[in-house]
């Protein structure tokens, strides 16, 4: 009770040091485990509520505080399992679904909340979270049926997910009537701007300028000091080519933004630099907000942004990791490191890296291309051959014709399939 106590003021601190002072003499004790687990969670929640990461740019402080929850709630379940207590097992279940959803680990979500559902079917956090995982990994019918019987209180989570739902399918007409409802129904401040940032995005892709303009001017007149206004605002002047008023306003918001929103900030920077021929300044922005190993879309434009400002052996080592934290070829990340190693006269190398690539994308003349120039330089004539012959059943642009005909005259070689070009 003292501790429960302790979770429901925020005495965060002090839950966590009794808690791991009971359970040194009383390990299996599954409650005091289930509030040291939620007293490490509070604070993820809190902040992830306030401030979305950047997609696979969790703070490594707060991985670090849910890996710890995690592993104190397995124990915790396998406990629920082994006395039957099934309302605390769905508990513990529906926590580990909000942690794997954090870490980007879809397909676990949706078991974990499938699985406290199962046990408890009332739970609407239940609901909550299993339409999440479903509308992850786009199974967006299941998540609409999910959300069908949520009580009044939840009402507003309920339709944000489901507008989320009809975004994601591209009914926008359907997603705009209930973002529409909500900027009525919301009382949340945070919300609102979220809710209008995000009909401006659709609005937008549609090209309804009016409309859109119509959200900006809402934005500015009821929300005008908000770093998600300023965001808002800064890619709008983007769009109208005003590059430097952008990066401008981005700088402003960045005085005001919280850790998280500084790294979407640095994003949208970094590519308003790389479209205006940038890139070496692109490069900074990327830095803030890329890690090392994973293939995230903001690490691809890192990498990119590093080979377009010559910086060609960082490029390299940035592609090379993501290819083999894959574990693949990653199309049009992998001809940087090829051509890094082109560079390098690794010509045997490269090859292999372009042949993967050709394997991948068999229609590509590109590296069909690629792969004729760097055979005739090894003297692989057979090679050549083949290459030629998968090359005469795909149609070429006019550079990729030109830069073939450039290789048969520099080569010697004839383009006639059938003819050995050893």
């Amino acid at each position: 009770a003292f501790l429960f106590s302790l979770l429901c003021k925020g005495e965060l601190e002090e839950l966590n040091k009794f808690a791991k002072e009971f359970l040194q003499e009383n390990k299996d004790d599954l409650l005091v485990k289930i509030l040291l687990a939620e007293s490490l969670l509070r604070p993820v929640h809190n902040a992830l509520y306030n401030d979305p990461p950047l997609p696979q740019c969790l703070d490594p402080g707060l991985n670090s505080e849910l890996e710890r929850a995690a592993t104190v709630l397995i124990e915790a379940v396998l406990l629920c399992e082994s006395q039957n207590l099934p309302a605390l097992n769905a508990r513990c279940q529906n926590n580990l679904a909000v942690i794997s959803f954090m870490q980007r680990r879809f397909a676990d979500a949706q078991n974990y909340a499938e699985d406290a559902l199962k046990l408890i079917q009332s739970n609407p956090f239940c609901r909550i979270n299993l339409a999440t995982a479903l509308i992850a990994n786009g199974n967006l019918p299941r998540a609409l049926r999910c959300l069908d019987a949520m009580p009044r209180q939840l009402k507003n989570h309920a339709l944000r997910l489901v507008a989320e739902i009809y975004f994601h399918s591209c009914s926008f007409e359907q997603a705009i009537q209930i973002w529409d409802l909500l900027l009525k129904q919301e009382e949340d401040r945070l919300w609102k701007i979220r809710i209008l940032c995000r009909k401006l995005e659709v609005h937008r892709m549609l090209r309804e300028s009016n409309k859109a303009q119509a959200c900006v001017d809402t934005l500015l007149s009821k929300f005008q000091g908000e770093p998600e206004t300023l965001f808002a605002l800064a890619h709008e002047l983007w769009q109208l080519k005003q590059p430097e008023e952008a990066l401008e306003t981005i700088k402003r918001a960045k005085a005001l933004a919280s850790n998280n929103l500084q790294k979407w900030l640095a994003w949208e920077a970094g590519r308003i630099l790389f479209d205006n021929d940038q890139a070496l300044s692109a490069t900074d922005e990327y830095a803030e907000i890329s890690e090392e190993n994973s293939d995230s879309i903001q690490n691809r434009e890192f990498c990119a942004a590093l080979y377009q400002a010559g910086l060609f052996q960082a490029a390299y080592q940035r592609a090379k990791k993501m290819r083999e934290d894959k574990q693949d070829v990653l199309p049009g990340i992998t001809e940087i490191e090829a051509d890094y190693l082109l560079r390098e006269n690794r010509w045997s190398q490269a090859k292999e890296l372009i042949k993967e690539l050709a394997d991948k994308v068999p229609l590509s003349a590109r590296h069909r291309v690629a792969l004729i120039r760097i055979c005739s330089v090894l003297k692989q004539g057979e090679e050549v051959q083949a290459e030629l012959a998968a090359l005469s059943k795909i149609a070429l642009s006019a550079e990729l014709q030109e830069e073939l005909e450039q290789l048969v005259s520099e080569y010697k070689l004839n383009p006639d399939p059938a003819v050995d070009n050893t």
